[in-house]
């Protein structure tokens, strides 16, 4: 979360998955993680990684207007977030399956 004049300024999914991706790119450990996980087992980073998510970005902060649109709030953007950072570290990978 970003501060401007003392007014905390919540990131859109957008933001968070630039952010996101920058510092799992940072852990050369924690990027192996992702590279080396399949779209299928994503279900593995919702308490741990979805959890930061959600935290870090104050997805469950009622004044977040990012996740007002979300059936599930917070829950489900992190796992939207989880979903498109995988697709961003592995593009093409969809079609790929097709």
């Amino acid at each position: 979360m970003r501060r401007d004049d003392e007014k905390a300024q919540f990131l859109s999914e957008d933001e968070i998955v630039r952010d996101y991706i920058d510092s799992i790119q940072r852990n050369p450990e924690t990027l192996e993680q992702w590279m080396s996980t399949s779209r299928d087992d994503l279900i593995m980073f919702h308490w741990g990684a979805g959890q930061w998510i959600r935290n870090h970005y104050k997805l469950w902060h009622p004044d977040n207007p990012h996740t007002q649109g979300y059936r599930n709030g917070p829950d489900s953007m992190s796992a939207r977030v989880i979903d498109r950072v995988w697709e961003e570290l592995h593009p093409g990978a969809d079609q790929a399956c097709a």
